[in-house]
């Protein structure tokens, strides 16, 4: 199960929720361990209806074209599973020759909404929760909708719940950990691969397409494959590039596996680097090294935020600027806390993150240095294990 149920029952707890629905591709993946296809491809809905002392009868509302599937593969945990719209699986009752058949048939039987919103109110209101306060993922919902499903729901108190819903998510699940870590692998093996046979001359589209055929071949899914060349390396493409002697080249690609992303980047550069090069890289690096050693439960992360930043201005980059240096990851890529200068969030132990200090410059490019990290009771954990060490081609 991807969802770390105490977690969840006390954030619904401390929030006074009577009930909490997930609504996004990713939280509803989250709560229910089931990707919607239709939600993610064809503009469906799907939720989760999770009450805090019964999480274990939790409701999943999706379109009956999935219920088949989901029952079939015994993709969800979930048992309770509501249908809505239209899919036609004939099934003349002389031909039924499983349990599983039996049930899709029943459920396809069973359909009587074809509005998913309609059919959420009935599950609220036949759980009782009509009256209650309900949290409500806030996300999946266009404006007309949310006024829409909160106009249906006159007795209840509703509150956007889509923050609540990311901090549940920040800690990490056991499930969680090993499909992130098979992640940061896939993504490494991909970087390792490129960099190893990397040489002048050779072209952008040549290296994407040797990174993507690896991530794919190792079971991932490539998400963004950020390669940037030159000059130029601080976009996120420079198709029109090859490598060049004295190029540097970023890494800075996302990757996913079963539904988990990694990213983690790099730098490497064509024969022998510039002084200025070296130098800034060089800062940037104690710059992450800082942030790195104070990565603990109960540190604030806008205390890592500062300490890193004046690090790399001490170490060589003194008008070294940043947004952040690091974010949460997971079903997202960036899953909070994000680690900037007004964050008061304080790391907790399970907490997976990305630590970075990349620098940008017109005329120069870019370098960058991130590592994906879990945080242990005492420190933390390199989930990435490749060298942080500017690589040379």
């Amino acid at each position: 199960m991807l969802m770390n149920g105490p977690r969840a029952k006390k954030a619904i707890d401390d929030n006074g929720l009577h009930a909490l629905i997930a609504s996004t591709t990713e939280n509803v993946t989250y709560f229910s361990d089931y990707r919607s296809e239709s939600q993610q491809y064809l503009r469906g809905k799907a939720f989760v209806v999770l009450e805090p002392n019964k999480l274990s009868d939790a409701t999943l509302v999706v379109a009956i074209s999935e219920a088949k599937d989901i029952i079939a593969e015994r993709l969800s945990w979930i048992n309770n599973i509501r249908c809505y719209g239209q899919f036609f699986v004939e099934s003349p009752t002389e031909n039924l020759t499983t349990a599983v058949e039996e049930e899709i048939r029943r459920l396809s039987s069973s359909v009587t909404v074809s509005d998913p919103l309609r059919l959420l109110v009935d599950v609220l209101k036949e759980r009782r929760l009509h009256r209650g306060k309900i949290g409500i993922d806030e996300l999946g919902f266009s404006p007309s909708e949310f006024a829409k499903l909160t106009q249906s729901l006159p007795d209840a108190e509703i509150r956007e719940a889509s923050s609540i819903i990311r901090q549940i998510r920040m800690v990490k699940t056991e499930e969680e950990i090993k499909r992130m870590t098979m992640a940061v692998k896939i993504l490494e093996s991909a970087y390792e691969t490129v960099v190893s046979v990397a040489r002048e001359g050779m072209s952008w589209k040549e290296l994407v397409g040797m990174f993507n055929r690896k991530v794919w071949e190792s079971g991932g899914i490539p998400a963004s494959t950020l390669i940037a060349i030159g000059k130029q390396a601080y976009l996120r493409a420079t198709p029109s590039k090859s490598l060049q002697r004295g190029d540097v080249v970023r890494f800075d690609p996302f990757a996913i596996y079963n539904y988990y992303y990694a990213d983690t980047a790099r730098t490497a550069v064509v024969g022998e680097p510039s002084a200025k090069l070296s130098k800034y890289y060089q800062a940037i690096l104690e710059g992450e090294e800082v942030a790195l050693k104070l990565v603990k439960p109960g540190a604030r992360v806008s205390d890592i935020f500062s300490s890193a930043v004046e690090a790399v201005r001490k170490a060589g980059i003194p008008h070294y600027r940043r947004q952040h240096v690091g974010h949460g990851i997971g079903i997202e890529v960036y899953d909070p806390p994000v680690i900037n200068a007004s964050s008061q969030i304080a790391l907790e132990e399970g907490m997976i993150l990305n630590v970075e200090t990349p620098y940008h410059e017109l005329g120069f490019g870019a370098i960058a240095v991130e590592d994906t990290i879990m945080v242990t009771s005492n420190g933390f954990k390199y989930l990435s294990e490749t060298s942080r060490e500017l690589a040379r081609l």
